[in-house]
């Protein structure tokens, strides 16, 4: 399958992928694959939210892991210098 034709095929039920496919799809709102991917990540992320995969605990677990992360990134970047 050729880049140019797997918009035509994408799918996805992580949380992350379907957020960057929208931001990726707002750099090119009237191209014809950034509307498919568009309407595609918004119909995938309502079902979660129906599905309640949402929760606020989630958001907060997360957002900690990422800082935890980064955190422990950056520490091992400064004591390498």
């Amino acid at each position: 399958m050729s880049r140019q034709s797997k918009w035509r095929t994408y799918h996805s039920s992580d949380p992350l992928d379907l957020g960057e496919a929208l931001w990726l799809a707002l750099w090119a709102p009237t191209e014809q694959w950034a509307q498919a991917v568009t309407q595609r990540s918004l119909a995938a992320l309502e079902a979660l939210w129906q599905a309640g995969a949402f929760t606020q605990l989630d958001a907060r677990r997360d957002t900690s892991s990422c800082l935890k992360d980064c955190r422990a990134a950056s520490h091992s970047c400064n004591s390498r210098a």
